[in-house]
């Protein structure tokens, strides 16, 4: 798609408003999607791998910056600046439009749950867990002992005390007392 500033038809008001009129070469656009599609952070401000992001902590420049050589300093300075907008753009929609906020944190805890769905199925898959929780009689001793490694490491990996009651009390493969649930 060539969607552009170039191919963005603007209007002046007499009250000096500007106003978009009109689009051109725009057929192949696939950015032109409905409103509630396009809600979240914009792809140019978004970096999914960076922590100091995804944390939401205010950004500031390497301790050793003024050791580092002018090339680092400049992809620190960049880092930075891009950390610095992100979280601005976050805090001013939290503050300024609390809407459009609580759909970006929606999408976030989408993603979280999508890849808990997604790591549940491979481990569904690995012990052949079948659609009512029912593994093969021949396979039973090795699932077992299969989720119970994996519960094992998951507590080991546990961060607080907290995570591991979630661990604990919600754990997938742990036999389930189903008169709890009727």
């Amino acid at each position: 798609a060539d969607l552009q500033q170039s191919n963005i038809v603007v209007s002046r008001s007499p009250d000096s408003n500007w106003q978009g009129v009109g689009l051109l070469d725009w057929q192949h656009a696939s950015i032109i999607l409905p409103p509630f599609l396009l809600a979240g952070v914009p792809e140019r401000l978004q970096n999914y791998d960076d922590p100091i992001l995804q944390s939401m902590a205010p950004s500031s420049l390497p301790e050793t910056f003024h050791e580092l050589d002018e090339t680092n300093q400049s992809r620190g300075e960049e880092l930075y600046r891009h950390r610095l907008v992100y979280y601005h753009y976050l805090k001013n929609t939290e503050e300024g439009n609390k809407l459009h906020y609580d759909v970006c944190e929606t999408m976030e805890l989408d993603e979280v749950q999508r890849g808990a769905d997604d790591a549940l199925e491979v481990c569904e898959n690995v012990i052949d867990l079948g659609p009512e929780g029912w593994v093969p009689t021949q396979h039973y001793e090795e699932a077992m002992a299969f989720g119970k490694q994996m519960k094992t490491d998951a507590l080991s990996a546990a961060t607080s005390a907290e995570e591991l009651d979630d661990i604990m009390g919600h754990w997938p493969l742990d036999h389930m007392d189903e008169e709890k649930y009727e």
